[in-house]
C-alpha cells in the first residue's frame, strides 16, 4: 500500500493550503537589526510553485502590522521573497510576529498560533522521515551488484529494505493522521488529511475533484506534486499516454478556474522537463481561454519558444546572405516557400538538390520561392556549393553550423529539413524530398 506515498510530502509540505473562505486576519510584530532599504514588510501568497506579492506595510521603528481579508494556508511574510519565512494564515485572527532581518528565516518567530506551531511540528516530522527515506535508498544502492554476483543475498536484503521503508511511510501516514484527528477544525489538520493515503487510493481517486474545482487548491505546490506523482505511478511513460492524461486532468478541471488555469501551468512544465514534445496545442489553449490574465501571459513569454509544428506560423528568420545583404523571410512574397536547411558538407543534403533544382524550374513561374538556410560554417565551402549545385534561389546563412540561429528556432536536428510555408507564413507540410515534394507541389499548384 505504502509504495505509493507521495514524495512529495517530504518536501512540498509547506507550501499548500486551502480553506472554504477568507477570513479576516492581522499580523504584527517586530524586526530587528533591519537595514536602511528595508522600509516595508511584504506578504506573499502561492500559486503553484510560485509566489506573488499581495500586500504590504510600512516598518515604523521596527514595528509593522498587516491585516486584510486572506485565504487560509501558507504565505511568505519578508523584507522581500529572498528575505522571508512561511507562516500559516488560518481562522486565528492576531498573530504576533518576530525575527532578526539578517537571517529573517532562521530567528521568526510567531506567538499566539496553533496553526504555525502544528506547521513547525510538521516540518521537523518529515524532516526526519525524509531522511530515513534518504538514507535506505543509499543503502539500496550499495547492494546493487550483488544482484549479479549474488542474487539470493540481493533480493533477501531488498525485502528488508522494502520492508523497513514501509514501515517508514507506515509512520508517516500515522503522523498526518494524527494531526487531522486531533486538531480537527484547523487549516492544519485539513491539510495533513490530503496527505493521508489509505488502502483504497487508486488511479482513479487520486486526484480528487474537491483538487480539481477548489480554488483554495492552487495557493500552493500541492496539486503540483499531486499531478507530478499522479504521472509516475499512473501514467504510461510514453508521450501519447502523457499527452491524453494531461489533457483529462485539464478536462476533469473546472473550466475558466484557477485550478485549471494552473493545471495548464502543471502540465505544461511537467512537459519540458520530461521532454514531450507537441506542446503547442496547450500552449495556444492555454492562453485562449485565459485571454485577460497578465499571469498567463507572463508565464507563456518566459517559456522556451516552441518548436514551430505544422499549422504554425513560421519563425522569423534575418540572416545575411553570401554577399552579406540580410535577407527577411517575412519579406518574401510567393504562394509557396520551401524552407531548405541544408550543408556544403552533408551529402544527403546535396544528393537531394538536383530534385529541389527540378521542382524549382517547374514551380517557379506559379509563384514558388526557395530560401536556403545553409549549416555550414565555412564560407568559401557554402559559396562553392552553391555553384556547383545551380541553387538560384537566396541562400543565407550565420556560418554558426549547428549553433545556427535559425536552425534552433525550427527545431533542426538532421538535414536535409525543409519547411513548406504558403503565402500567409504557415507551415503547410515539413521533410518532404523527391517524389513526395513533387506530389505537394502539384497538387497545391494544380488547384
Amino acid at each position: 500500500m505504502f509504495k505509493k506515498i507521495w514524495c512529495l510530502c517530504i518536501t512540498l509540505f509547506f507550501a499548500f493550503s486551502f480553506s472554504y473562505s477568507k477570513n479576516t486576519f492581522s499580523i504584527s510584530g517586530k524586526i530587528s537589526n533591519l537595514k536602511e532599504n528595508q522600509k516595508y514588510i511584504f506578504l506573499y501568497q502561492y500559486f503553484g510553485s510560485e509566489a506573488f506579492k499581495i500586500d504590504s506595510a510600512k516598518i515604523s521603528k521596527g514595528q509593522f502590522e498587516i491585516s486584510g481579508n486572506y485565504i487560509n494556508g501558507f504565505y511568505q511574510l519578508g523584507t522581500s521573497q529572498d528575505n522571508a519565512t512561511i507562516i500559516v494564515i488560518g481562522k486565528e485572527q492576531n498573530l504576533i510576529f518576530s525575527a532578526d532581518a539578517t537571517n529573517f528565516m532562521g530567528t521568526a518567530k510567531i506567538s499566539g498560533s496553533v496553526e504555525n506551531d502544528l506547521f513547525a511540528q510538521f516540518v521537523a516530522v518529515n524532516a526526519s522521515y525524509g531522511q530515513s527515506m534518504k538514507q535506505l535508498a543509499g543503502q539500496k544502492n550499495q547492494i546493487a551488484m550483488l544482484a549479479k554476483t549474488d542474487s539470493a543475498k540481493f533480493y533477501l536484503l531488498m525485502n528488508e529494505l522494502r520492508m523497513k521503508e514501509d514501515s517508514v511511510l507506515s509512520a508517516q501516514n500515522g503522523f498526518f493522521s494524527k494531526i487531522y484527528s486531533n486538531h480537527k477544525g484547523t487549516f492544519m489538520a485539513d491539510f495533513s488529511s490530503i496527505f493521508i493515503i489509505s488502502d483504497t487510493t487508486n488511479l482513479n481517486n487520486y486526484i480528487t475533484k474537491r483538487e480539481l474545482e477548489e480554488e483554495t487548491f492552487t495557493v500552493g505546490e500541492m496539486l503540483v506534486g499531486k499531478v507530478n506523482n499522479y504521472f509516475s505511478y499512473y501514467v504510461n511513460k510514453t508521450e501519447a499516454d502523457f499527452q491524453k492524461a494531461g489533457q483529462i486532468l485539464i478536462e476533469k478541471s473546472k473550466p475558466n478556474s484557477p485550478n485549471r488555469e494552473l493545471m495548464y501551468r502543471i502540465v505544461i512544465n511537467l512537459f519540458l522537463k520530461v521532454g514531450v514534445k507537441n506542446i503547442s496545442d496547450l500552449r495556444k489553449n492555454y492562453a485562449k481561454e485565459f485571454p485577460n490574465s497578465a499571469r498567463v501571459k507572463q508565464y507563456l513569454e518566459n517559456l522556451p519558444k516552441p518548436l514551430p509544428e505544422i499549422g504554425d506560423i513560421a519563425p522569423e528568420i534575418f540572416l545575411p546572405d553570401t554577399s552579406g545583404n540580410f535577407v527577411k523571410l517575412s519579406q518574401i512574397k510567393a504562394k509557396i516557400i520551401i524552407l531548405d536547411f541544408w550543408a556544403s558538407w552533408c551529402r544527403p543534403c546535396r544528393a537531394e538538390n538536383p530534385n529541389v533544382v527540378k521542382a524549382y524550374n517547374k514551380y517557379k513561374s506559379k509563384g514558388l520561392e526557395i530560401v536556403g538556410i545553409s549549416l555550414d560554417d565555412n564560407k568559401n565551402s557554402w559559396k562553392t556549393a552553391i555553384k556547383k549545385d545551380g541553387l538560384v534561389w537566396p541562400q543565407v546563412s550565420d556560418l554558426r553550423g549547428w549553433s545556427s540561429i535559425a536552425g534552433a528556432a525550427y527545431g533542426v536536428q538532421s538535414i536535409p529539413a525543409t519547411f513548406i510555408l504558403n503565402e500567409k507564413g504557415e507551415i503547410l507540410a515539413k521533410n518532404l524530398r523527391g517524389p513526395a515534394l513533387e506530389e505537394f507541389l502539384s497538387n497545391y499548384f494544380s488547384k
